[in-house]
């Protein structure tokens, strides 16, 4: 894999020519730095890596072949990277001296269509970028001649439709490249408003028929369309259009290594430690890697926590106005879907808000979402957790006749009060007498696949995990350093603590290969605990068979087995825990 190369931002462009790494504009005439220098006001981040050059590439090579229909448009989650595809789209362009007309903030386009001005905007956007190359060809300098004289009002809907016959007629090559997106399919939306202005419905008609899709009278031109937060249009595709689009993903997490590795990268941080923690919180997501990392060698630890705490913090923001937006049917889907969405078991179109607010990211071989990081999951499961158990209110578990059911809301309201909990619950032993109080300290919850990834992190931490069929429901861990702390099995059901399936899956956790075992084996100094969680009494009542050997030292005589204390919390723990609504 090609290490990425770095490039300049709006914060370093003065210094394009200092580092070997750096991109520098190759010849560039002033029309061109012109338009670069404004893409650079909105801080691009453009990094050269295969996947970014492949889309630039496709797109240079539609603009030259100058042939009918091209167009593209690209897609992916706040910050991964699109606005420096078409950034680099641009340069390389420029580079080749192919016309190409550069729109980094469509939404003033969207501001002169309602007045009448879309294709004047266009034009005239189109000329200040690429006057030398209209001056140095003869087609476009007929068609721009008035302009070339400096007339005034040179630049109107006829000169575009001049431009049009002349392109087809010509064979000429060139490229469109609007970002933001969004903004012209929300002027189109407008069409069926009823409150629409005059000015707003003459900027939805322009879009419609011009702009909105590909097979329109516009077709002579190549076009890359980018879809920012919010941008409906890529997964509302035109039957027969669904081609066009192009998935840009986060980085690999080699690149992501090098990005945060190599010294002379504008994400540089030199203690292997904090890049760890810096990738918890922003998984491979180009612009926040940046905006998190610059800087952080000169500012300390205290700047990077405060950093992070900005980002997980914009992260539930983000994530709570996603679910306020849903209709309330929606949402209680959405909470019963949680496992399955954050298993990467459910299509882009199930929450898209959350694809183009950055929490969540898809692949271009697949179109289903996983979070972008694993603080983008916890973001994501402490607001569920808050919807989860304000819903649970107004239906006691007692209520649910059905046993099934029953039992999976007893799960997802028990996980989701543990989330972030700091309570000290009364327990019971398998044998049903009352045991030692039980210890609940959770700062948030992230989501494992494999258990590995189950790790002692600066602050309690419930582990979920993501497989529907793990053999436990979530596994809290202690912060590093809780001299006080032991590891918490948890596995919630309906059914008896004492039944024998539930014996026999605690057991399986104790046996070799198990979830206990395999943590005794990683954290020999942490105590661990099974706890099984029940929503009714647990009567005291004499134990027999492989219940009697589970809760005395019995168990210990079997050497191949991990040694660990079952507790159970019953429904008057579940009380002390509150919010579960029994």
């Amino acid at each position: 894999m090609a290490s990425p190369t770095f490039s300049a931002t709006a914060r370093n462009r003065a210094s394009l020519s200092y580092a070997r790494p750096y991109l520098r504009p190759p010849c560039l005439t002033r029309p061109h730095l012109t338009a670069y220098e404004a893409a650079l006001s909105q801080s691009i981040q453009l990094l050269l890596l295969p996947q970014r050059l492949k889309l630039a590439a496709e797109f240079i090579e539609a603009v030259d072949s100058g042939r009918e229909g091209s167009g593209v448009l690209l897609s992916g989650p706040n910050g991964v990277g699109k606005s420096g595809v078409g950034l680099l789209s641009y340069l390389l362009c420029a580079a080749r001296r192919l016309p190409v007309v550069y729109l980094s903030r469509t939404e003033t386009w969207v501001l002169a269509a309602q007045r009448g001005e879309g294709d004047g905007y266009l034009l005239a956007a189109f000329w200040a970028q690429n006057a030398d190359l209209i001056a140095a060809s003869e087609p476009l300098r007929a068609v721009f001649a008035a302009a070339l004289r400096d007339e005034a009002g040179a630049l109107t809907c006829s000169v575009m439709d001049t431009l049009r016959c002349t392109v087809r007629q010509h064979r000429l090559g060139i490229g469109v490249i609007f970002d933001e997106v969004q903004h012209i399919t929300a002027a189109v939306l407008r069409l069926s408003a009823p409150a629409a202005t005059q000015g707003q419905y003459t900027a939805a008609l322009y879009f419609r028929h011009s702009w909105h899709d590909w097979m329109n009278d516009n077709s002579a031109f190549a076009r890359m369309s980018i879809a920012s937060a919010h941008g409906e249009r890529d997964y509302k595709l035109p039957s027969g259009e669904e081609h066009r689009l192009r998935i840009v993903e986060p980085l690999l997490d080699g690149q992501r290594e090098a990005l945060l590795s190599h010294p002379d990268s504008p994400a540089f941080v030199s203690d292997p430690d904090v890049r760890k923690r810096i990738v918890l919180y922003t998984g491979n997501v180009l612009r926040l890697l940046v905006e998190v990392a610059r800087g952080l060698p000169a500012r300390g630890q205290v700047a990077l926590l405060k950093r992070l705490e900005r980002v997980h913090g914009a992260m539930q923001d983000d994530t709570a106005l996603w679910l306020a937006s849903l209709p309330e049917g929606d949402r209680t889907m959405a909470a019963e879907k949680c496992k399955e969405l954050l298993a990467g078991k459910l299509s882009w179109r199930t929450a898209k808000g959350l694809y183009d607010a950055g929490i969540m990211f898809r692949r271009e071989d697949s179109d289903t979402l996983h979070p972008v990081s694993a603080m983008a999951s916890s973001a994501y499961l402490s607001t569920m957790a808050r919807y989860i158990l304000s819903a649970a209110s107004s239906t006691p578990l007692s209520s649910l006749t059905d046993g099934r059911q029953r039992g999976f809301a007893l799960e997802a309201r028990v996980l989701a009060r543990l989330t972030t909990v700091s309570n000290l619950v009364g327990t019971k032993l398998l044998c049903g007498r009352h045991s030692a109080a039980l210890s609940l300290r959770v700062s948030h919850s992230l989501i494992f696949s494999q258990i590995n990834e189950v790790v002692p992190r600066e602050m309690p931490v419930l582990y979920q995990p993501t497989a529907l069929t793990y053999p436990c429901d979530g596994i809290i861990m202690p912060a590093i350093g809780d001299a006080q702390g032991a590891i918490i099995i948890l596995e919630c059901s309906t059914s008896s603590p004492r039944s024998d399936k539930r014996v026999a899956k605690v057991r399986r956790y104790l046996q070799p290969g198990g979830v206990a075992s395999v943590l005794a084996e990683r954290f020999p100094a942490l105590p661990r605990i099974v706890a099984l969680v029940f929503d009714s009494d647990l009567a005291e009542q004499k134990l027999s068979g492989d219940a009697a050997a589970l809760a005395t030292a019995d168990v210990a005589r079997e050497p191949h087995l991990a040694t660990a204390s079952v507790r159970v919390l019953d429904r008057a723990s579940l009380v002390q825990l509150g919010q579960i609504a029994l």
